[in-house]
């Protein structure tokens, strides 16, 4: 009957009564070589065209049977690239030491350059763990920039300035402002927000009360407090004041 092979690793089955005295080299190339190859081999994949076959051999070393493909490319690829595995159930750690984009799909049949279904993209410089059932192929994990930019989740800071916040609006990226001067205040500029002075507080250690001549807020005094400021003041730009029962509001 003579030797078969497994469809997804290649390996060599024996047929009944075949390669008496032999079977021995088979049985330990299969396990020696074969099985490991495909649990913890790595191997190197020159990329040297637009569409790129992996290596497939029965009961013998091969690119496509590796656990990690390390991809690089001649000078004849200056673009984006396809890599074509066999159409068999299959994990792949692909490693994309390339200047371009990677897109891992399976063949329609062994060896062509047909796309069976959805391939993956490992972007250039990255690495990425896919699965495929044969026909498709999908992300099990990928690495990540560090920074994590905002187009993946992340604020594209890689170390906050100590003290700083770090703020947003639905218009701009994450930043970090700064405290800034004592007493600064943080407030919106319409665009992003900034430290900007407070326009308030105790100074002159303590001797002195400034107080802003304008309000642009909402504001309601908190219950059971009073509240006061200095002439002229002037509520401006849709701000309000409210004064609870039993508060006092004052301006001298």
């Amino acid at each position: 009957m003579g030797s078969t092979y497994s469809p997804s690793l290649r390996i060599e089955l024996i047929g009944n009564g075949e390669q008496v005295g032999l079977w021995g080299d088979t049985t330990n190339s299969n396990l020696g070589t074969i099985l490991e190859t495909a649990i913890t081999g790595n191997t190197n994949v020159l990329v040297t065209s637009a569409n790129q076959v992996l290596s497939v051999s029965n009961g013998a070393p091969d690119q496509a049977r590796n656990t990690v493909l390390v991809l690089t490319t001649s000078g004849a690829v200056t673009a984006d690239f396809s890599v074509f595995a066999p159409p068999v159930n299959k994990t792949y750690i692909v490693v994309n030491n390339s200047a371009y984009n990677a897109t891992i799909y399976n063949s329609t049949v062994q060896g062509n350059i047909t796309p069976a279904g959805t391939g993956v993209q490992v972007k250039a410089g990255k690495t990425t763990q896919v699965w495929s059932n044969g026909t498709n192929f999908y992300v099990s994990a990928t690495s990540v920039d560090i920074p994590l930019p905002a187009s993946q989740g992340g604020t594209g800071l890689i170390s906050p300035t100590a003290n700083s916040v770090l703020i947003g609006n639905g218009a701009s990226a994450m930043q970090l402002v700064a405290p800034g001067p004592v007493n600064n205040l943080l407030q919106s500029d319409g665009t992003t927000w900034i430290s900007s002075p407070s326009g308030g507080g105790t100074v002159a250690n303590g001797a002195l009360l400034e107080t802003t001549q304008t309000m642009n807020i909402v504001y309601t005094v908190t219950a059971g407090k009073n509240a006061m400021t200095i002439s002229p003041f002037t509520i401006t730009n849709g701000g309000s004041l409210t004064v609870p029962n039993g508060s006092r509001f004052v301006t001298i």
